[in-house]
């Protein structure tokens, strides 16, 4: 391996896949209102890995951004 290679997640990001105790953490909740979400359609259905269940990086920003825009909206602020 050479020294000085730099890795790039360019083109990586729809295939990063985050645990439901992973994306609880990042949205500051548990993994039951993770799995809720997911059951009502808010987040997308999971991939599964082997017994795993795993949501992609790239849907629980776009989830984020949906949230937050909402938020600033319905607080009268402007995007």
């Amino acid at each position: 391996m050479s020294m000085g290679k730099v890795i790039s997640l360019a083109g990586w990001r729809d295939r990063l896949l985050l645990s439901f105790d992973e994306v609880a953490t990042l949205l500051d909740v548990s993994s039951r209102t993770v799995r809720r979400l997911v059951a009502s359609g808010e987040l997308p259905e999971p991939v599964k890995v082997r017994k795993s269940s795993r949501l992609k990086v790239s849907e629980v920003d776009d989830y984020l951004k949906r949230i937050t825009d909402g938020r600033d909206i319905q607080a009268g602020g402007t995007r």
